[in-house]
């Protein structure tokens, strides 16, 4: 019986196969324990991980808003600081007697742009002390919400946190409606938000491997080093003129926001009046809806927009949403007339009595300035139509 000799060629593939092999079973063995290390850090395994939010502040949640903020967030750089019952804090704790003002909608009545102390609600909190007033003064904007998320929050966070007997008067100010509509044209539907665009991340299969996640997380390390020895100035350069390239530059191309038709977003946003606010009148809540207010002249002085320092770079929002913005407006006017409970105060006109360069930080969100002139309107528009209690002796 002859022996069967093994040829050079089967040779080279049985050591090819020992070598496949054996590398499998080590890597098989490295994720094994990357994940067991992962799972004991954590509490659980990385394919488990759940989808997070890419803004730091906020955190998801699985509720038709996808979004809130998260409690407990302080970043000393920002000027943030998210109390434990998950709103921006303002100078005062809510006390456990006093009716409350509750300050909701968009990142316009959270403040960005601000730091804690140069929001609206935080100086409305000042103002309302001074007089001595016994009312309290809770923001419960989140940035990017819409109309409807806002009436939400209060059903989900604020209502279930403080007694709804206890809520003198809510605040509505929220621009997302119109610019959800003017982003997303064909694709706007009336539940969308801003949470996929801007804030889920949803951990892809790779992710969910070990070695690759370590792996981003060196190679994320290095990239992070080499970026940081760019120069400063150069990147900013880069950065500006790659914005301007993408919004302005390109011909035939769609810009970030563009001009479009909104009958069905606004026949949105008034269902969602008309569904809502009946609940505030069955309490005696009385309701202040407040106008998307952008950074231009808009009931007077508009001979003066083109001096603006931020028309020249920021007429693509005016162009595509002015129209818009002014529909919306008046919608909510018209409502604020169909409801004794509710009313209509119209900053706009209080921003056109000013010098706009100061009272908005970017094209939609007030600067410290225009927060405390938007706190003193509020105070007073209150006390005007009697809403608040008392001030005590």
């Amino acid at each position: 019986m002859t022996e069967k000799k093994v040829t050079p060629a089967g040779s080279f593939k049985l050591k090819l196969f020992t070598v496949v092999l054996t590398t499998l079973v080590m890597l098989l063995i490295m994720e094994l324990a990357l994940q067991i290390i992962i799972r004991v850090r954590d509490g659980r395994w990385l394919f488990q991980r759940p989808v997070s939010s890419k803004v730091v502040y906020t955190k998801i949640v699985k509720d038709k808003r996808k979004f809130t903020l998260k409690p407990g967030f302080i970043s000393q750089n920002q000027g943030m600081i998210i109390d434990k019952q998950g709103f921006r804090q303002g100078p005062f704790p809510i006390d456990r007697e006093n009716k409350i003002i509750v300050n909701a909608g968009d990142s316009i009545t959270f403040g960005v742009s601000v730091r804690n102390d140069q929001t609206y609600p935080y100086y409305l909190a000042r103002l309302v002390r001074e007089r001595g007033i016994p009312v309290n003064v809770l923001n419960s904007g989140i940035p990017s919400y819409n109309l409807w998320q806002s009436f939400e929050r209060l059903r989900r966070e604020v209502f279930t946190q403080y007694d709804i007997s206890r809520i003198a008067v809510v605040t509505f100010q929220a621009a997302n409606d119109v610019f959800l509509l003017s982003y997303y044209r064909g694709k706007w539907f009336p539940e969308i938000t801003w949470a996929d665009r801007r804030f889920i991340i949803k951990p892809s299969i790779w992710d969910k491997i070990a070695s690759v996640h370590y792996a981003k997380q060196v190679i994320n390390k290095i990239s992070d080093r080499n970026q940081a020895r760019t120069n400063r100035q150069e990147r900013i350069a880069r950065l500006k003129q790659k914005k301007k390239q993408k919004y302005f530059n390109f011909e035939g191309k769609r810009k970030k926001y563009d001009r479009y038709e909104g009958e069905e977003m606004l026949e949105m946003v008034r269902a969602v009046l008309h569904r809502e606010l009946p609940l505030y009148r069955e309490h005696n809540i009385k309701v202040i809806l407040m106008p998307i207010d952008p950074f231009y002249y808009q009931l007077s002085n508009v001979e003066k927009n083109p001096a603006l320092k931020k028309w020249k770079t920021l007429q693509y929002i005016v162009k595509a949403a002015r129209d818009l913005i002014f529909s919306f407006n008046e919608l909510l006017i018209e409502v604020s007339h169909e409801y004794n409970h509710v009313f209509f105060l119209d900053t706009r006109s209080i921003m056109d009595a000013q010098n706009r360069d100061e009272t908005h930080a970017d094209h939609i969100h007030y600067s410290s300035r225009g927060n405390k002139l938007a706190a003193g309107a509020l105070l007073e528009f209150m006390i005007q139509h009697d809403m608040l209690p008392q001030p005590r002796k």
